[in-house]
């Protein structure tokens, strides 16, 4: 993976995810482009997912607080908080069933199952954590501070996927972000080009502008209104009627896979797991194929 589309995507990701109340990132990144994309990749290279935050400009904070505002006041809490505690029972059974799991005939179907083993406890261990975070409750949701979340959850989950093994021929992201170097091919006060140099020798060009005190990748900074208004107008067309009507079905849903997943957790044997997994999946492939659920908004 390119790093431009890297930065690019993990900045978005952000955006998407997480708020905190506006304010101007004072923080200290370097003035010179190349430096400021040196201290990025240094450090999300060893984990800390805090500079994700520190390297957007105040005015993309203040988008992002927006959005993440207007969403959590329109989330049914109910559903919200019942979804991640079906997300938290199912990290507890891949965890505690991996063995069973990674010895039933549905994991045998994997067409890479060495790699599925390999990354199972690194996976299983990212889920663990924002089930356990903040953003797991519509409260915490509402109340969530992006910088001390990036900090902690956001760079343990970084910690994690830097444990996934990507294959033979497909080194680690994490293990090249260090690694990658970065020159100045050209420069004024408000626009750079980057020469990037990755680990195998492979060179690109990554355009950025200056966004108030912070350098971002141009193709970020020309798409990041268009986002924020795209996303912001799907949230305003949120229906509460329509989470209202399914609200019922979608609680049956999620009572139908926690009991799935109780019976899982409690199998003592191979044979007594797999034939609680085939006896549980008709039912529920059926369950969401005839409702056509939608997990809306209130």
């Amino acid at each position: 993976m390119k790093l431009r589309s890297t930065l690019s995507a993990c900045a978005l990701g952000a955006a998407a995810l997480f708020t905190l109340p506006a304010c101007s990132p004072k923080a200290a990144m370097p003035e010179a482009p190349d430096a400021a994309m040196k201290k990025i990749a240094d450090e999300l290279g060893e984990g800390k997912a805090g500079i994700l935050w520190t390297a957007m400009p105040a005015s993309y904070q203040k988008d992002v607080s927006d959005i993440v505002s207007e969403a959590a006041t329109t989330l049914d809490a109910e559903v919200y908080d019942r979804t991640f505690v079906v997300l938290d029972k199912l990290a507890d059974v891949l965890g505690r069933q991996r063995a069973f799991i990674l010895g039933s005939p549905m994991a045998a179907q994997v067409e890479d199952k060495a790699a599925l083993e390999a990354n199972w406890d690194a996976g299983v261990a990212m889920l663990r954590a924002v089930t356990k975070s903040k953003l797991s409750t519509a409260a915490g949701l509402r109340t969530l501070d992006v910088k001390a979340f990036l900090e902690t959850t956001g760079s343990e989950l970084l910690v994690h996927a830097q444990k996934f093994n990507p294959g033979k021929d497909e080194p680690s992201l994490f293990a090249q972000l260090k690694a990658v170097k970065f020159e100045v091919e050209n420069r004024d006060a408000t626009t750079a080009a980057l020469r990037v140099t990755q680990p195998d020798g492979e060179v690109t060009t990554v355009q950025l502008v200056r966004v108030e005190e912070r350098w971002v990748p141009a193709e970020m900074a020309e798409q990041w209104s268009g986002k924020v208004a795209e996303t912001r107008a799907k949230i305003a067309e949120a229906k509460p009627e329509e989470i209202a009507e399914n609200k019922p079905q979608i609680m049956g849903m999620f009572a139908m896979v926690e009991g799935v997943l109780d019976q899982l957790s409690a199998a003592k044997t191979q044979q007594e797991f797999d034939q609680r997994l085939q006896g549980a999946m008709m039912p529920l492939m059926g369950l969401m194929m005839g409702q056509g659920l939608k997990l809306g908004t209130r």
